[in-house]
Protein backbone atom coordinates (compact mmCIF):
# COMPACT_ATOMS: atom_id res chain seq x y z
CA UNK A 1 0.00 0.00 0.00
CA UNK A 2 1.18 3.50 -0.89
CA UNK A 3 -0.56 6.63 0.31
CA UNK A 4 -0.27 10.31 -0.56
CA UNK A 5 -2.12 13.45 -1.54
CA UNK A 6 -3.26 14.09 -5.09
CA UNK A 7 -2.00 17.68 -4.94
CA UNK A 8 1.57 16.61 -4.13
CA UNK A 9 2.58 13.65 -6.29
CA UNK A 10 6.14 12.41 -5.82
CA UNK A 11 7.79 12.52 -9.26
CA UNK A 12 11.12 11.02 -8.13
CA UNK A 13 10.29 7.39 -8.84
CA UNK A 14 8.13 6.45 -5.86
CA UNK A 15 5.45 4.92 -8.09
CA UNK A 16 5.51 2.34 -10.88
CA UNK A 17 5.15 4.09 -14.26
CA UNK A 18 1.57 2.92 -14.87
CA UNK A 19 0.48 4.09 -11.41
CA UNK A 20 2.20 7.46 -11.80
CA UNK A 21 0.41 7.90 -15.12
CA UNK A 22 -2.93 7.12 -13.44
CA UNK A 23 -2.29 9.65 -10.67
CA UNK A 24 -1.50 12.31 -13.22
CA UNK A 25 -4.81 11.53 -14.92
CA UNK A 26 -6.65 11.96 -11.61
CA UNK A 27 -5.14 15.42 -11.28
CA UNK A 28 -6.70 16.45 -14.59
CA UNK A 29 -10.36 15.80 -13.82
CA UNK A 30 -12.95 18.13 -12.29
CA UNK A 31 -14.88 15.63 -10.20
CA UNK A 32 -17.28 18.30 -8.93
CA UNK A 33 -18.94 18.16 -12.36
CA UNK A 34 -19.06 14.36 -12.61
CA UNK A 35 -22.08 12.30 -11.52
CA UNK A 36 -21.65 8.96 -9.75
CA UNK A 37 -20.91 6.14 -12.16
CA UNK A 38 -18.24 4.49 -14.27
CA UNK A 39 -16.02 6.50 -16.62
CA UNK A 40 -13.72 5.04 -19.28
CA UNK A 41 -10.24 6.52 -19.12
CA UNK A 42 -7.85 4.63 -21.37
CA UNK A 43 -7.82 1.41 -23.33
CA UNK A 44 -11.30 0.21 -22.43
CA UNK A 45 -10.71 -1.85 -19.30
CA UNK A 46 -7.03 -0.93 -18.90
CA UNK A 47 -7.79 2.16 -16.78
CA UNK A 48 -11.25 3.23 -15.67
CA UNK A 49 -12.72 5.04 -12.68
CA UNK A 50 -15.81 4.97 -10.54
CA UNK A 51 -17.20 8.11 -8.92
CA UNK A 52 -18.97 6.92 -5.77
CA UNK A 53 -21.25 8.46 -3.13
CA UNK A 54 -21.44 6.01 -0.26
CA UNK A 55 -21.68 5.74 3.51
CA UNK A 56 -18.99 4.48 5.83
CA UNK A 57 -19.80 1.59 8.17
CA UNK A 58 -18.44 0.12 11.41
CA UNK A 59 -15.11 -1.60 10.78
CA UNK A 60 -16.43 -4.96 11.98
CA UNK A 61 -19.11 -4.90 9.27
CA UNK A 62 -16.67 -4.38 6.42
CA UNK A 63 -14.79 -7.19 4.63
CA UNK A 64 -11.14 -7.56 3.71
CA UNK A 65 -10.74 -7.82 -0.05
CA UNK A 66 -8.02 -8.19 -2.67
CA UNK A 67 -7.77 -8.24 -6.45
CA UNK A 68 -5.67 -10.09 -9.00
CA UNK A 69 -5.99 -8.19 -12.26
CA UNK A 70 -6.17 -4.59 -11.03
CA UNK A 71 -4.37 -2.08 -8.85
CA UNK A 72 -6.82 0.07 -6.85
CA UNK A 73 -6.40 3.82 -6.25
CA UNK A 74 -8.87 5.20 -3.69
CA UNK A 75 -9.18 9.01 -3.68
CA UNK A 76 -11.45 10.82 -1.20
CA UNK A 77 -13.25 13.90 -2.56
CA UNK A 78 -15.57 14.83 0.33
CA UNK A 79 -15.89 13.47 3.84
CA UNK A 80 -13.43 10.93 5.17
CA UNK A 81 -12.95 7.20 5.49
CA UNK A 82 -10.68 4.77 7.24
CA UNK A 83 -9.20 1.91 5.24
CA UNK A 84 -7.92 -1.23 6.92
CA UNK A 85 -4.78 -2.71 5.40
CA UNK A 86 -2.60 -5.81 5.77
CA UNK A 87 -0.35 -7.86 3.48
CA UNK A 88 -1.36 -11.24 2.08
CA UNK A 89 0.40 -13.96 4.07
CA UNK A 90 0.24 -17.57 5.23
CA UNK A 91 -2.39 -16.67 7.85
CA UNK A 92 -4.75 -15.05 5.31
CA UNK A 93 -7.89 -17.20 5.12
CA UNK A 94 -10.18 -16.87 2.11
CA UNK A 95 -13.83 -16.38 3.04
CA UNK A 96 -15.31 -16.83 -0.43
CA UNK A 97 -13.77 -18.05 -3.72
CA UNK A 98 -12.23 -15.62 -6.18
CA UNK A 99 -14.88 -13.93 -8.34
CA UNK A 100 -13.25 -13.78 -11.77
CA UNK A 101 -15.89 -11.53 -13.33
CA UNK A 102 -15.57 -8.84 -10.65
CA UNK A 103 -11.88 -9.53 -9.90
CA UNK A 104 -12.36 -9.79 -6.16
CA UNK A 105 -11.72 -12.25 -3.37
CA UNK A 106 -12.81 -11.74 0.24
CA UNK A 107 -10.83 -12.80 3.30
CA UNK A 108 -11.90 -13.58 6.85
CA UNK A 109 -11.74 -10.75 9.36
CA UNK A 110 -9.29 -12.54 11.64
CA UNK A 111 -6.21 -10.54 10.71
CA UNK A 112 -4.61 -7.59 12.46
CA UNK A 113 -4.92 -4.79 9.96
CA UNK A 114 -3.72 -1.21 10.28
CA UNK A 115 -6.28 1.57 9.79
CA UNK A 116 -5.30 4.41 7.49
CA UNK A 117 -7.41 7.59 7.52
CA UNK A 118 -8.11 9.40 4.24
CA UNK A 119 -9.24 13.03 4.13
CA UNK A 120 -10.24 15.02 1.01
CA UNK A 121 -7.40 14.89 -1.49
CA UNK A 122 -5.78 11.85 0.13
CA UNK A 123 -5.34 8.64 -1.83
CA UNK A 124 -4.30 5.06 -1.07
CA UNK A 125 -2.94 2.61 -3.64
CA UNK A 126 -3.44 -1.13 -3.18
CA UNK A 127 -1.56 -3.73 -5.20
CA UNK A 128 -2.75 -7.32 -5.69
CA UNK A 129 -1.08 -8.67 -2.53
CA UNK A 130 -2.51 -5.83 -0.39
CA UNK A 131 -5.61 -6.84 1.55
CA UNK A 132 -7.81 -3.82 2.27
CA UNK A 133 -11.09 -2.98 3.99
CA UNK A 134 -12.63 0.24 2.69
CA UNK A 135 -15.35 2.61 3.98
CA UNK A 136 -14.70 2.13 7.68
CA UNK A 137 -16.07 4.84 9.98
CA UNK A 138 -14.70 6.41 13.15
CA UNK A 139 -17.63 6.39 15.56
CA UNK A 140 -20.74 6.50 13.43
CA UNK A 141 -21.51 6.05 9.72
CA UNK A 142 -21.12 9.14 7.54
CA UNK A 143 -21.40 9.99 3.84
CA UNK A 144 -18.24 10.06 1.72
CA UNK A 145 -17.72 11.02 -1.90
CA UNK A 146 -14.75 9.30 -3.48
CA UNK A 147 -13.15 8.00 -6.66
CA UNK A 148 -11.96 4.45 -7.23
CA UNK A 149 -9.58 4.20 -10.17
CA UNK A 150 -8.79 0.70 -11.48
CA UNK A 151 -5.41 0.21 -13.20
CA UNK A 152 -4.81 -3.07 -15.02
CA UNK A 153 -1.73 -4.98 -13.86
CA UNK A 154 -1.06 -5.75 -17.53
CA UNK A 155 0.05 -2.14 -18.01
CA UNK A 156 3.18 -2.89 -15.98
CA UNK A 157 4.04 -5.62 -18.47
CA UNK A 158 3.20 -3.33 -21.38
CA UNK A 159 5.66 -0.77 -19.95
CA UNK A 160 8.33 -3.46 -20.39
CA UNK A 161 7.11 -4.90 -23.70
CA UNK A 162 7.19 -1.51 -25.40
CA UNK A 163 10.85 -0.99 -24.53
CA UNK A 164 13.93 -1.75 -26.59
CA UNK A 165 16.12 -2.32 -23.53
CA UNK A 166 15.77 -3.40 -19.89
CA UNK A 167 17.15 -1.18 -17.13
CA UNK A 168 18.10 -3.27 -14.10
CA UNK A 169 18.39 -2.45 -10.43
CA UNK A 170 20.37 -4.86 -8.25
CA UNK A 171 19.85 -5.61 -4.55
CA UNK A 172 23.03 -7.03 -3.03
CA UNK A 173 26.61 -6.65 -4.26
CA UNK A 174 28.20 -9.86 -2.94
CA UNK A 175 30.64 -12.26 -4.57
CA UNK A 176 28.15 -13.75 -7.04
CA UNK A 177 27.58 -10.31 -8.59
CA UNK A 178 31.26 -9.52 -9.07
CA UNK A 179 31.92 -11.70 -12.12
CA UNK A 180 29.16 -14.26 -12.59
CA UNK A 181 26.07 -12.08 -12.85
CA UNK A 182 26.53 -8.35 -12.32
CA UNK A 183 28.56 -7.63 -15.48
CA UNK A 184 26.11 -9.78 -17.48
CA UNK A 185 23.37 -7.28 -16.66
CA UNK A 186 25.23 -4.49 -18.46
CA UNK A 187 26.98 -6.59 -21.12
CA UNK A 188 23.92 -8.41 -22.47
CA UNK A 189 22.32 -6.89 -25.55
CA UNK A 190 19.39 -4.62 -24.73
CA UNK A 191 20.28 -4.58 -21.03
CA UNK A 192 21.85 -2.10 -18.60
CA UNK A 193 22.53 -1.93 -14.86
CA UNK A 194 21.48 1.50 -13.61
CA UNK A 195 21.31 1.14 -9.83
CA UNK A 196 22.57 -0.94 -6.90
CA UNK A 197 21.77 -1.28 -3.21
CA UNK A 198 23.62 -2.92 -0.33
CA UNK A 199 22.82 -2.73 3.38
CA UNK A 200 26.35 -1.36 3.78
CA UNK A 201 26.37 1.85 1.78
CA UNK A 202 30.14 1.85 1.31
CA UNK A 203 29.99 -1.57 -0.37
CA UNK A 204 27.33 -0.38 -2.80
CA UNK A 205 29.36 2.74 -3.57
CA UNK A 206 32.51 0.69 -4.14
CA UNK A 207 30.69 -1.70 -6.48
CA UNK A 208 29.11 1.16 -8.42
CA UNK A 209 32.48 2.85 -8.85
CA UNK A 210 34.20 -0.29 -10.13
CA UNK A 211 31.35 -1.34 -12.44
CA UNK A 212 30.42 2.13 -13.64
CA UNK A 213 26.88 2.00 -12.21
CA UNK A 214 25.33 5.44 -12.20
CA UNK A 215 23.07 5.26 -9.14
CA UNK A 216 23.51 4.00 -5.56
CA UNK A 217 20.30 3.73 -3.53
CA UNK A 218 20.18 4.15 0.23
CA UNK A 219 17.23 1.76 0.59
CA UNK A 220 15.95 -1.25 -1.29
CA UNK A 221 12.49 0.33 -1.46
CA UNK A 222 13.90 3.37 -3.23
CA UNK A 223 15.54 1.15 -5.85
CA UNK A 224 12.48 -1.05 -6.33
CA UNK A 225 10.13 1.89 -6.86
CA UNK A 226 12.53 4.06 -8.88
CA UNK A 227 11.01 5.18 -12.16
CA UNK A 228 14.23 4.49 -14.07
CA UNK A 229 14.33 0.81 -12.99
CA UNK A 230 12.43 -1.67 -15.18
CA UNK A 231 13.41 -4.96 -13.50
CA UNK A 232 15.18 -6.01 -10.30
CA UNK A 233 17.85 -8.64 -9.62
CA UNK A 234 17.87 -9.95 -6.03
CA UNK A 235 21.39 -11.17 -5.18
CA UNK A 236 21.15 -11.60 -1.42
CA UNK A 237 21.19 -14.67 0.87
CA UNK A 238 17.99 -16.71 0.39
CA UNK A 239 16.35 -15.84 3.71
CA UNK A 240 15.64 -12.33 2.35
CA UNK A 241 14.35 -13.39 -1.08
CA UNK A 242 10.66 -13.63 -0.14
CA UNK A 243 10.48 -10.15 1.37
CA UNK A 244 12.32 -8.46 -1.49
CA UNK A 245 10.46 -10.45 -4.14
CA UNK A 246 7.08 -9.43 -2.74
CA UNK A 247 8.07 -5.79 -2.85
CA UNK A 248 9.30 -5.99 -6.43
CA UNK A 249 6.18 -7.87 -7.52
CA UNK A 250 3.99 -5.31 -5.76
CA UNK A 251 5.74 -2.62 -7.80
CA UNK A 252 4.73 -4.50 -10.95
CA UNK A 253 8.31 -5.18 -12.04
CA UNK A 254 9.90 -8.42 -13.29
CA UNK A 255 12.27 -9.95 -10.75
CA UNK A 256 15.34 -12.14 -11.25
CA UNK A 257 16.21 -14.00 -8.03
CA UNK A 258 19.54 -15.61 -7.28
CA UNK A 259 19.21 -19.34 -6.59
CA UNK A 260 17.83 -20.89 -4.56
CA UNK A 261 14.51 -19.13 -5.11
CA UNK A 262 13.92 -19.26 -1.33
CA UNK A 263 15.11 -21.42 1.59
CA UNK A 264 11.90 -23.50 1.64
CA UNK A 265 9.28 -24.61 -0.84
CA UNK A 266 6.63 -22.88 1.31
CA UNK A 267 8.31 -19.51 0.75
CA UNK A 268 8.74 -20.35 -2.94
CA UNK A 269 5.00 -20.92 -3.19
CA UNK A 270 4.33 -17.56 -1.54
CA UNK A 271 6.47 -15.87 -4.20
CA UNK A 272 4.61 -17.77 -6.91
CA UNK A 273 1.23 -16.78 -5.46
CA UNK A 274 2.16 -13.10 -5.38
CA UNK A 275 3.50 -13.31 -8.93
CA UNK A 276 0.36 -15.03 -10.22
CA UNK A 277 -1.95 -12.52 -8.58
CA UNK A 278 0.00 -9.56 -9.92
CA UNK A 279 0.79 -11.26 -13.25
CA UNK A 280 4.47 -10.36 -12.90
CA UNK A 281 7.24 -12.64 -14.27
CA UNK A 282 9.71 -14.19 -11.83
CA UNK A 283 13.01 -15.72 -12.95
CA UNK A 284 15.49 -17.80 -10.92
CA UNK A 285 19.25 -17.94 -11.54
CA UNK A 286 19.49 -21.54 -12.68
CA UNK A 287 21.81 -20.29 -15.35
CA UNK A 288 23.23 -23.69 -16.37
CA UNK A 289 20.12 -24.07 -18.50
CA UNK A 290 21.49 -21.27 -20.69
CA UNK A 291 25.08 -22.57 -21.02
CA UNK A 292 25.99 -24.09 -24.42
CA UNK A 293 27.51 -27.21 -22.81
CA UNK A 294 24.27 -28.21 -21.12
CA UNK A 295 22.21 -27.29 -24.14
CA UNK A 296 24.44 -29.64 -26.13
CA UNK A 297 23.68 -32.46 -23.70
CA UNK A 298 19.97 -31.76 -24.06
CA UNK A 299 20.35 -31.82 -27.84
CA UNK A 300 22.01 -35.26 -27.67
CA UNK A 301 19.28 -36.60 -25.41
CA UNK A 302 16.46 -35.10 -27.48
CA UNK A 303 17.99 -36.70 -30.58
CA UNK A 304 17.98 -40.13 -28.86
CA UNK A 305 21.75 -40.42 -29.19
CA UNK A 306 21.79 -42.75 -26.16
CA UNK A 307 18.81 -44.79 -27.27
CA UNK A 308 16.41 -45.68 -24.46
CA UNK A 309 17.56 -43.83 -21.35
CA UNK A 310 18.18 -46.01 -18.32
CA UNK A 311 20.14 -44.30 -15.56
CA UNK A 312 21.70 -41.07 -14.34
CA UNK A 313 24.39 -40.85 -11.66
CA UNK A 314 25.85 -37.89 -9.80
CA UNK A 315 29.02 -38.05 -7.73
CA UNK A 316 30.07 -34.81 -6.06
CA UNK A 317 32.43 -34.04 -3.20
CA UNK A 318 34.40 -31.08 -1.91
CA UNK A 319 36.33 -30.20 1.26
CA UNK A 320 34.80 -27.98 3.90
CA UNK A 321 35.06 -24.27 3.06
CA UNK A 322 38.21 -22.70 4.50
CA UNK A 323 36.10 -19.97 6.11
CA UNK A 324 34.14 -22.64 7.99
CA UNK A 325 37.34 -24.21 9.29
CA UNK A 326 38.34 -20.77 10.56
CA UNK A 327 34.99 -20.46 12.38
CA UNK A 328 33.82 -17.65 10.13
CA UNK A 329 30.08 -17.23 9.71
CA UNK A 330 28.79 -18.53 6.35
CA UNK A 331 25.12 -18.29 5.47
CA UNK A 332 25.43 -21.64 3.69
CA UNK A 333 26.16 -23.29 7.05
CA UNK A 334 23.50 -21.39 8.99
CA UNK A 335 20.40 -23.60 9.27
CA UNK A 336 18.16 -20.55 9.78
CA UNK A 337 19.16 -19.26 6.34
CA UNK A 338 19.99 -22.48 4.46
CA UNK A 339 18.10 -25.36 6.13
CA UNK A 340 20.02 -27.95 4.08
CA UNK A 341 23.36 -26.18 4.32
CA UNK A 342 25.80 -26.49 1.42
CA UNK A 343 23.54 -29.14 -0.09
CA UNK A 344 20.85 -26.52 -0.72
CA UNK A 345 23.32 -24.03 -2.14
CA UNK A 346 25.25 -26.40 -4.42
CA UNK A 347 23.18 -29.50 -5.16
CA UNK A 348 20.15 -27.45 -6.18
CA UNK A 349 22.05 -26.68 -9.42
CA UNK A 350 22.35 -30.42 -10.14
CA UNK A 351 18.69 -31.07 -9.33
CA UNK A 352 17.57 -28.27 -11.63
CA UNK A 353 19.76 -29.31 -14.57
CA UNK A 354 18.48 -32.89 -14.28
CA UNK A 355 14.93 -31.49 -14.40
CA UNK A 356 15.96 -29.59 -17.54
CA UNK A 357 17.59 -32.60 -19.21
CA UNK A 358 15.41 -35.52 -18.09
CA UNK A 359 12.22 -34.09 -16.62
CA UNK A 360 10.88 -33.72 -13.06
CA UNK A 361 12.33 -35.85 -10.27
CA UNK A 362 10.37 -38.02 -7.87
CA UNK A 363 12.44 -38.98 -4.84
CA UNK A 364 12.43 -42.65 -3.93
CA UNK A 365 14.75 -42.70 -0.92
CA UNK A 366 17.58 -40.75 0.66
CA UNK A 367 19.93 -40.59 3.64
CA UNK A 368 21.15 -37.21 4.89
CA UNK A 369 23.68 -36.74 7.69
CA UNK A 370 25.94 -34.20 9.33
CA UNK A 371 29.37 -35.80 9.67
CA UNK A 372 31.74 -32.84 10.01
CA UNK A 373 30.31 -31.35 13.21
CA UNK A 374 31.06 -27.85 11.91
CA UNK A 375 27.39 -26.83 11.96
CA UNK A 376 23.91 -28.26 12.43
CA UNK A 377 23.34 -28.44 8.68
CA UNK A 378 23.70 -31.67 6.72
CA UNK A 379 26.89 -32.24 4.74
CA UNK A 380 26.50 -35.77 3.35
CA UNK A 381 23.62 -37.05 1.22
CA UNK A 382 22.89 -40.18 -0.80
CA UNK A 383 19.68 -40.46 -2.76
CA UNK A 384 17.78 -42.64 -5.24
CA UNK A 385 15.08 -41.17 -7.49
CA UNK A 386 13.19 -41.57 -10.73
CA UNK A 387 12.56 -39.45 -13.79
CA UNK A 388 9.70 -39.84 -16.29
CA UNK A 389 9.80 -42.94 -18.52
CA UNK A 390 11.42 -44.95 -15.75
CA UNK A 391 14.90 -43.38 -15.82
CA UNK A 392 16.58 -44.25 -12.51
CA UNK A 393 18.75 -41.79 -10.62
CA UNK A 394 21.46 -42.14 -7.98
CA UNK A 395 23.47 -39.41 -6.33
CA UNK A 396 26.01 -38.94 -3.60
CA UNK A 397 27.16 -35.61 -2.25
CA UNK A 398 29.79 -34.85 0.39
CA UNK A 399 30.72 -31.38 1.56
CA UNK A 400 33.34 -32.50 4.07
CA UNK A 401 35.50 -34.71 1.84
CA UNK A 402 39.29 -34.84 1.58
CA UNK A 403 39.27 -33.98 -2.12
CA UNK A 404 36.99 -32.62 -4.83
CA UNK A 405 35.13 -34.74 -7.37
CA UNK A 406 32.40 -33.77 -9.81
CA UNK A 407 30.85 -36.17 -12.32
CA UNK A 408 27.47 -36.57 -14.01
CA UNK A 409 26.83 -39.74 -16.04
CA UNK A 410 23.74 -40.35 -18.16
CA UNK A 411 23.38 -43.88 -19.57
CA UNK A 412 21.17 -45.45 -22.22
CA UNK A 413 21.09 -48.74 -24.07
CA UNK A 414 23.18 -47.21 -26.89
CA UNK A 415 25.84 -45.31 -24.94
CA UNK A 416 26.56 -42.81 -22.19
CA UNK A 417 27.42 -39.16 -21.63
CA UNK A 418 29.79 -37.98 -18.90
CA UNK A 419 30.49 -34.40 -17.89
CA UNK A 420 31.28 -32.10 -15.00
CA UNK A 421 28.43 -30.11 -13.48
CA UNK A 422 30.61 -27.30 -12.16
CA UNK A 423 33.77 -27.48 -14.27
CA UNK A 424 34.39 -26.93 -17.97
CA UNK A 425 36.02 -30.21 -18.95
CA UNK A 426 34.89 -31.71 -22.27
CA UNK A 427 31.57 -33.48 -22.53
CA UNK A 428 32.32 -37.10 -23.38
CA UNK A 429 29.87 -39.08 -25.53
CA UNK A 430 30.65 -42.79 -25.67
CA UNK A 431 28.83 -45.25 -27.94
CA UNK A 432 29.80 -48.72 -29.23
CA UNK A 433 30.93 -47.36 -32.59
CA UNK A 434 32.12 -43.87 -31.68
CA UNK A 435 33.53 -41.59 -29.01
CA UNK A 436 33.12 -37.83 -29.16
CA UNK A 437 34.48 -35.04 -26.97
CA UNK A 438 32.64 -31.72 -27.03
CA UNK A 439 34.62 -28.75 -25.78
CA UNK A 440 33.19 -25.30 -25.10
CA UNK A 441 34.85 -21.95 -24.37
CA UNK A 442 34.91 -20.84 -20.75
CA UNK A 443 32.19 -18.28 -20.07
CA UNK A 444 33.68 -15.26 -18.31
CA UNK A 445 30.28 -14.31 -16.93
CA UNK A 446 28.50 -17.66 -16.57
CA UNK A 447 25.05 -16.16 -16.08
CA UNK A 448 25.22 -14.02 -19.23
CA UNK A 449 23.62 -16.48 -21.70
CA UNK A 450 20.74 -17.03 -19.28
CA UNK A 451 20.34 -13.32 -18.49
CA UNK A 452 20.39 -12.59 -22.22
CA UNK A 453 17.53 -15.06 -22.69
CA UNK A 454 15.58 -13.37 -19.87
CA UNK A 455 16.11 -9.93 -21.39
CA UNK A 456 15.01 -11.27 -24.77
CA UNK A 457 11.86 -12.70 -23.20
CA UNK A 458 11.04 -9.41 -21.48
CA UNK A 459 11.48 -7.66 -24.81
CA UNK A 460 9.15 -10.15 -26.49
CA UNK A 461 11.81 -11.86 -28.61
CA UNK A 462 11.98 -15.42 -27.20
CA UNK A 463 11.30 -17.53 -24.12
CA UNK A 464 14.06 -18.28 -21.63
CA UNK A 465 14.76 -21.97 -20.86
CA UNK A 466 13.48 -22.03 -17.28
CA UNK A 467 10.27 -21.60 -15.32
CA UNK A 468 9.10 -20.61 -11.87
CA UNK A 469 7.53 -24.04 -11.39
CA UNK A 470 10.77 -25.87 -12.18
CA UNK A 471 12.62 -23.62 -9.69
CA UNK A 472 10.09 -24.58 -7.01
CA UNK A 473 10.40 -28.28 -7.90
CA UNK A 474 14.15 -28.08 -7.31
CA UNK A 475 13.61 -26.85 -3.74
CA UNK A 476 10.96 -29.50 -3.11
CA UNK A 477 13.38 -32.23 -4.20
CA UNK A 478 16.15 -30.80 -2.00
CA UNK A 479 13.78 -30.85 0.98
CA UNK A 480 12.81 -34.48 0.33
CA UNK A 481 16.41 -35.58 -0.08
CA UNK A 482 17.33 -33.69 3.11
CA UNK A 483 14.60 -35.45 5.06
CA UNK A 484 12.48 -32.36 5.65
Amino acid sequence: MISGNINYIDETGAYPPAVLHALRLLQQYDFSKMEPGRYEVEGGDDIYLLVCELNTEPTADRKLEAHRRYIDIHLVLQGSENIGFCVLGDDSEIESPYDEKNDIVFFKNNLAESLHRLLPGDFAIFFPRDLHKTLCCDERPAPVRKVLMKVSCSLSRDDIASKTSIRWGMIGTGDVTEIKSGPALYKSAGSSLLGVYNRTLAKAQDYARRHNVSKVYISADDLINARIIDAVYIATPPDSHLDYARKVIAAGKPVYIEKPLAPTSAECRQIALSAAQAQVPVFTAFYRRGLPRFQKVKELLDNNSLGKLKEVKISFSQPLPIDALQNKLLWRLDSSISPSGMFLDVAVHAIDILDFLLGPISVVSSIAKSLSGISETIDTVTAHWKHPLGVRGYGEWSFCADESHDMLTISGDCGEITLSLFGNSPIRFIAPDQTENYTFPVQKHVEQPYIQAIVNELLGKESHPGSLESAIRAIEVIEKMSGF
